[in-house]
């Protein structure tokens, strides 16, 4: 047990913590920190799900946590997310802070540098600034966990309730100045030490009906996105392809460095897949913990280990097309101005 607290529980800020620490090494210090030349303002706001050790995150200036009590100013930019959220209001009500609450957290951040810096320095700072998301996943898996939902909603429908919601999301945002957004797609939920548990055949292969519904949120979202695009002027999107990169690990791990690619390093039951890493789980206060995580492609019933999300960051950071697109996240902080797109 005392070997779990001494460890650090990866997730997606892992990732992010990578990118921004490429984008400090790479930015010029007044980008960073100057916020009276309209060419340099810059800041970094996330969205969505996300397990956040504030501790560790604290020295991160580009995002700290929107309820961080010491976080007054906000110029390099907010955290907003929440493990567990989902888009819908329905997801994790009360125990996670859902899209909903997010955006009317971002609003008031708004307001806020609006009057610290004056409506024409604030709005700039808005609108060079990136708007990250990754969000979505809590949304289709809880139907499957619950029969009696299941039953009762039509899945395609289901799909575009997640991305009109999410769409109106960025399109408030939009209106208070924000024109770039990097979207992380939906991973291949199915195939999770979670829902190979889960699945009622018990066989322990990956549960296609719960990925499918993943796919089809990763084709028709790029869809919406580009309608959004064409009707709004200057709004700029990209989308990192999770569900491939995930996939190929989970199909081919030892390809990247990874020993296991089904099983997690830290839970109980088959695959590692119930949640009681840490004595997470009401009622639970066992579970096993590997004796060397790096060899795990998933740390936990639900996230990838660290290695696997310094795999990611670089990909995301500078890779080509098949790993995002129509842009990299180099080419989103590295340029200040939204003009920088057109050349």
């Amino acid at each position: 047990m005392d070997q779990f607290h001494k460890m650090k529980i990866p997730s997606i800020f892992h990732f992010l913590f990578l990118i921004l620490s490429t984008f400090f090494f790479i930015a010029q210090p007044s980008r960073i920190h100057n916020v009276s030349s309209s060419q340099n303002r810059l800041a970094f706001f996330v969205f969505g799900d996300s397990f956040v050790d504030s501790a560790e995150y604290a020295n991160l200036p580009l995002i700290p946590p929107y309820l961080d009590p010491h976080n007054k100013l906000y110029i390099h930019g907010v955290n907003f997310a929440s493990g567990g959220a989902g888009v819908l209001v329905d997801t994790h009500p009360g125990f996670a802070i859902g899209m909903e609450t997010q955006l009317r957290y971002f609003k008031k951040v708004e307001r806020s540098m609006r009057k610290k810096l004056g409506d024409s320095i604030a709005y700039d700072l808005f609108s060079n600034s990136v708007y990250f998301f990754h969000v979505g996943g809590n949304d289709y898996k809880i139907p499957f966990e619950d029969s009696s939902v299941h039953e009762k909603y039509n899945e395609t429908e289901h799909v575009y309730t997640v991305i009109g919601n999410l769409t109106a999301v960025v399109e408030e945002i939009y209106k208070k100045g924000g024109r770039k957004f990097a979207f992380v797609a939906i991973p291949p939920l199915g195939c999770l030490p979670n829902t190979r548990l889960l699945k009622k055949e018990g066989d322990g292969s990956c549960w296609d009906e719960i990925s499918a519904l993943a796919i089809l949120h990763n084709n028709l979202f790029p869809i919406a996105l580009q309608k959004f695009a064409d009707k709004f002027p200057g709004f700029k999107y990209t989308v990192a392809d999770m569900y491939t990169l995930l996939q190929n690990r989970i199909d081919n791990p030892s390809k990247y460095g990874f020993k296991e690619g089904k099983k997690a390093c830290c839970g109980s039951g088959s695959f590692g897949g119930i949640y009681s890493c840490g004595g997470m789980m009401r009622g639970m206060k066992e579970f096993e913990l590997c004796e060397n995580p790096k060899e795990y492609l998933f740390f936990d019933s639900y996230h990838p280990n660290e290695r696997a999300y310094e795999q990611f960051a670089k990909l995301m950071w500078s890779g080509d097309s098949q790993v995002i697109k129509p842009y990299n996240l180099k080419q989103f902080f590295q340029y200040g101005s939204l003009q920088s797109f057109e050349h």
